[in-house]
C-alpha cells in the first residue's frame, strides 16, 4: 500500500490578497448563510469533546524561507476560515494525531485568479495562476527535500 510522506491540500480564500500557509485548525464549523446543501452550522464543534484546534504540523519555516528567497508573495495564518477548509484541515490533523500516522500535512489558500474576480467588488485581490501554479510547485519542492524538518509524529492538540 502507497503511504505519501505529505499532503498538501489547497483551498480558495476571496479575502486573501497573496498565498496563505496556514499553522492552525480549529474544531469549530460555523456556516450560517447554510451550505451546499442548505444546512446550517452555528459555532458547531467538528468533532464533540476532541481538542480546540491543532497545529499543523509541517515545515513551515522552511517553506516560508524559500518562498521569501524568490521573493514570492505569501503570508503566514493562523486562521483558516469556519467552512471546508478548516474542517478538512481539523479532521485531518486529528486522524494523524489519533491513528499515529507519519503524514505530514500542509494546509494553503489561494487567493482569487483576476478571471474570478468580481467587478463589482473592488476590495478582492488576485493573484495570476501562473503565479500560484509557481508558489504551489515551489512550496512542493520544498516539501520534498529531505533536508526539510519534518515532523511526521508530534501534532501538538490545544485542548
Amino acid at each position: 500500500m502507497y503511504q505519501p510522506s505529505f499532503w498538501l491540500a489547497l483551498g480558495q480564500a476571496k479575502n486573501r490578497d497573496k498565498i496563505s500557509l496556514e499553522r492552525m485548525a480549529q474544531n469549530i464549523i460555523h456556516i450560517p448563510h447554510g451550505d451546499n446543501d442548505k444546512k446550517i452550522y452555528l459555532h458547531k464543534n467538528i468533532i464533540k469533546s476532541k481538542p480546540i484546534s491543532y497545529f499543523l504540523q509541517y515545515p513551515w519555516e522552511t517553506v516560508s524561507q524559500e518562498l521569501s528567497n524568490q521573493f514570492l508573495p505569501f503570508q503566514i495564518s493562523y486562521y483558516a476560515g469556519n467552512h471546508l477548509c478548516n474542517a478538512l484541515s481539523y479532521l485531518i490533523s486529528h486522524a494523524i494525531q489519533t491513528q499515529n500516522l507519519r503524514l505530514t500535512f500542509a494546509f494553503v489558500h489561494l487567493p482569487l485568479l483576476p478571471e474570478q474576480k468580481i467587478p463589482s467588488n473592488e476590495k478582492f485581490s488576485t493573484v495570476t495562476k501562473k503565479l500560484q501554479i509557481h508558489i504551489v510547485q515551489t512550496i512542493i519542492n520544498t516539501l520534498c527535500k529531505p533536508t526539510s524538518k519534518k515532523n511526521h509524529s508530534s501534532l501538538r492538540a490545544l485542548s
